[in-house]
């Protein structure tokens, strides 16, 4: 065997290289888990060994497969990850603008972004937390407004008069600090990011971003397997558990895709009732003179053609007059034929209209 086949042997289950058993080795288990759980990721373990010197263990993972770029973002203390593959942009939107950028439609709050319109979701209200702002003490004071829409400055009122003897909510924990010492959300300010999951975008309120960090991804337990929101989990540099948010998951569970599907299609439904009442209530034309006094109209939707001719190019068939159109005799009619209107006469150029019917 060669030196590389020997030391392959402690892989094996039952080999162990301690002289007598006790309570933590001599039992020939624990390599043999690392070189079962390696195979099962496709992953590589070399080693070297130097008698006296020491060895070396050197483990190669699929990283491409289990390393992604994510954002980390909290709700209420807590940390997420979201794909950066699923984050188009990051928006902050300060309290005196939320009257103009948040608006209702139906029971569905709404972020106008430029010439879109997407449907918000609190990362908060939808893990079930009590939703709170930063106040002026470094505290966290309780959300009592339901819709971001109400949401306005805590110094300030509508009209931009300064508030007195106003009653403050009752304080809540000491405000999460980021790693490079801000405070995770400034008096009532709204930090969103803009999610894609394909062709369907919404927009997700979360108390604050922090970075942006290489996360490997950890699946998740049985037990969680129908928690559609979530993509897996993940170990901060920190050490800290991080829940992977699955943004296609988490529109879904929250039935954000539905409600926009439902507007969409109240939308439209209603476009096609204003064009059905124009439709009937209109009629496009085409105006044309038989005679210089003589104002006629005929259907637009009945004119196929509009052909100048010369009137020796009119010729008489049987009693009919008649023209060459297209390879073809087509018979040709005046007005003065069946209505009590004046005869073309001494005109150098004659206006046919070609009717579809």
């Amino acid at each position: 065997m060669s030196a590389q086949d020997q030391i392959a042997l402690i892989l094996l289950p039952g080999l162990s290289t301690a002289e007598k058993v006790s309570d933590v080795s001599g039992r020939g288990v624990g390599m043999d888990v690392v070189k079962t759980n390696l195979d099962r990721l496709g992953g590589q373990l070399d080693i070297n060994s130097t008698p006296g010197q020491g060895s070396q263990f050197r483990i190669k993972l699929p990283l491409t497969l289990t390393i992604i770029p994510a954002l980390i973002v909290s709700a209420e203390g807590e940390r997420f990850a979201i794909p950066q593959i699923n984050v188009e942009e990051l928006l902050r939107i300060r309290p005196e603008e939320t009257k103009s950028r948040i608006e209702v439609v139906g029971e569905t709050e709404v972020l106008l972004l430029r010439d879109r319109i997407l449907p918000l979701l609190r990362l908060d209200e939808y893990l079930g937390v009590m939703t709170t702002y930063a106040s002026d003490n470094d505290q966290r004071q309780l959300e009592r407004r339901a819709s971001l829409a109400d949401r306005r400055s805590p110094h300030y009122t509508e009209e931009g008069e300064p508030v007195v003897n106003v009653d403050a909510p009752r304080p809540g924990p000491t405000i999460p600090r980021r790693s490079d010492g801000r405070r995770g959300s400034l008096r009532g300010a709204l930090e969103i990011a803009v999610i894609t999951t394909g062709m369907f975008q919404y927009a997700l309120v979360v108390q604050a971003f922090h970075n942006t960090e290489e996360i490997v991804v950890k699946p998740l337990g049985h037990h969680l397997k129908e928690s559609r929101e979530y993509a897996g989990a993940t170990i901060l540099g920190d050490g800290a558990v991080a829940l992977i948010l699955d943004g296609a998951g988490l529109a879904a569970k929250a039935e954000l895709t539905s409600a926009a599907a439902t507007q969409r299609v109240k939308e439209q439904e209603e476009a096609e009732e204003k064009e059905s009442d124009v439709d009937q209530n209109s009629h496009s034309l085409l105006l044309f003179r038989n005679a210089p006094e003589e104002h006629c109209a005929i259907p637009l939707g009945a004119v196929r053609r509009i052909e100048r001719i010369k009137p020796e190019q009119v010729e008489t068939a049987g009693g009919r007059r008649t023209m060459k159109y297209r390879d073809q005799s087509l018979p040709l009619v005046t007005l003065s034929d069946t209505a009590q209107v004046q005869t073309i006469s001494g005109a150098r150029d004659l206006a046919v209209i070609v009717s579809n019917i």
